[in-house]
């Protein structure tokens, strides 16, 4: 069987930050993480643009279906006559 696989824990941190260290050297994680957080900042900036987008447009289709709407209920439609067999 194949163990639970869920997000590290305690000592995994500890070598996954070690791992990170050695492949980009210490110089380099300023950058790093500099970039990771203009790119969390870019990210949920366009969450929000896009979330409004959805919101104005599902707001312009409900405004169309709501024209659409006849003024009243149509009449109830008279029953087909019923045939004798």
């Amino acid at each position: 069987m194949i163990p639970n696989l869920g997000m590290p824990q305690g000592g995994e941190w500890l070598v996954i930050l070690a791992i990170v260290i050695l492949l980009f050297g210490s110089a380099k994680l300023p950058g790093l993480v500099r970039q990771l957080a203009r790119s969390k900042k870019i990210w949920e900036e366009e969450v929000v643009t896009k979330g409004q987008e959805v919101r104005e447009l599902a707001a312009e289709v409900t405004d169309t279906f709501d024209l659409q709407k006849p003024a009243t209920a149509p009449a109830a439609q008279a029953a087909p006559p019923k045939t004798h067999i």
